[in-house]
C-alpha cells in the first residue's frame, strides 16, 4: 500500500498473510530528482527481502514520475549501505556526523 503525505510519498510494506505493517519508508520528488529516505522494518520481518522490495518500488515510482536520478543518504557499513550498493547506487561522497550523548540534569 502506499500513500501520499504532504507531497512525498510514504511506503508501507504489510506481512501477505496477516497484513500487519511490516516495514515503511519515504520518497521525495523534486523535478526529475528522486530521493529515497529512511527505511525501517520491524525486527521480525528482518532478513526477508522487504528492503530490497522497498528500494525497487520507489525506484520504479521515481523512474514512471520521470526522474533521471535517485539519491539517498546511509550510515556507512551497515546493513541498508549493504542493501542500496546491491540496488546499483554508488557512493558520492561522505559526510561525517558527530553525536553528543545526551546527559540528564544539565
Amino acid at each position: 500500500m502506499a500513500a501520499k503525505v504532504d507531497g512525498d510519498r510514504f511506503v508501507l510494506a504489510t506481512d501477505t498473510v496477516s497484513g500487519d505493517p511490516i516495514a515503511c519508508a519515504t520518497l521525495s520528488i523534486r523535478d526529475d530528482v528522486a530521493t529515497l529516505g529512511g527505511m525501517s522494518t520491524v525486527p521480525s520481518a528482518r532478513r526477508r527481502g522487504v528492503q530490497s522490495a522497498l528500494i525497487r518500488h520507489r525506484l520504479a515510482l521515481a523512474a514512471s514520475s520521470g526522474c533521471a536520478i535517485a539519491t539517498t543518504t546511509v550510515a556507512p557499513g551497515g546493513d541498508s549501505e549493504r542493501n542500496l550498493l546491491r540496488h546499483g547506487f554508488d557512493h558520492w561522497f561522505t559526510i561525517e556526523t558527530l553525536t553528543r550523548p545526551t546527559t540528564t540534569g544539565s
